[in-house]
Formats: C-alpha cells, structure tokens, sequence
C-alpha cells in the first residue's frame, strides 16, 4: 500500500505540473466497494480543481447510465453500460491501438527483425505523424 500510496502522489504532482487543466471531466466507472478506501487517500493528492471534475459512479446499470448520459451522448455510450455504441474494445481505434502496444512491446524484447522495421515496411516502424508538434 505504501508503494503505491508514493506512486499516484508522484503521478499527482507530474500531472498538476505538466498537464494543468486537460481534462473536461474525469469519470471513474464500476469501481469496487473498497475504491472508497483508496479514493479517500489518493484525493488528498489532487488538485481541488481536478477533484471537481471527477465523478464516480457506480451502482446499478441504470445509475451508471444516467450518469455517463450527463456528459455523453446515449449514441456514444457503449452497450455494456446501457448505450449503443460499439462494445468495449471492438471500435477501430483501440484495435489499432492495442495493435501498436503489442508491438511496441516485442520490439522492445526482440528488436525489429520480425516485423521488418522501417525498411521492412512495418506499419508501425515506418509510421509519420501528420505533423510536428
């Protein structure tokens, strides 16, 4: 508990010093019974300014709903939590983003030299961002 406890009041402070402000609103959903216990420790952390836009919710379907329906619209809403969008993990997106982490991951053990790398024509090696930032 002290290990973590030390993790997220140095993720706090990294978070409150160089992404002040980038999130609208922050929605923690169906989170255990004992979350309270944690939450009550991890908030002393936050900015008051974050804390007020997080919001938990939890219960039965129909509360969680109404909850995610105050922030997003019910075509946005996946079907696990009563919307009817695309199931958690189906949209293209978090396909193609799960593809990148895993292999950025056997890149990282095994080097390039299964996917080709750059000059191999990887996908993921030989990716160009659509601009500099």
């Amino acid at each position: 508990v002290g290990e973590c406890v030390t993790f997220v009041r140095k993720a706090c402070a990294i978070c409150n010093q160089h992404y002040p402000e980038r999130s609208g609103c922050i929605l923690v959903v169906n989170v255990p019974s004992y979350f309270q216990l944690i939450w009550r420790v991890v908030k002393t952390f936050a900015d008051k300014k974050t804390l007020a836009k997080v919001k938990i919710l939890r219960g039965i379907n129909e509360e969680i709903l109404d909850g995610l329906l105050e922030f997003i619209d019910f075509e946005n809403i996946p079907p696990e939590y009563g919307g009817n969008s695309m199931p958690l993990g189906e949209a293209p997106e978090e396909k193609l983003l799960w593809d990148l982490m895993r292999h950025n991951n056997h890149v990282a053990l095994h080097g390039t030299e299964d996917c080709g790398g750059t000059k191999g024509g990887c996908p993921f090696c030989s990716f160009e961002l659509a601009r500099n930032y």
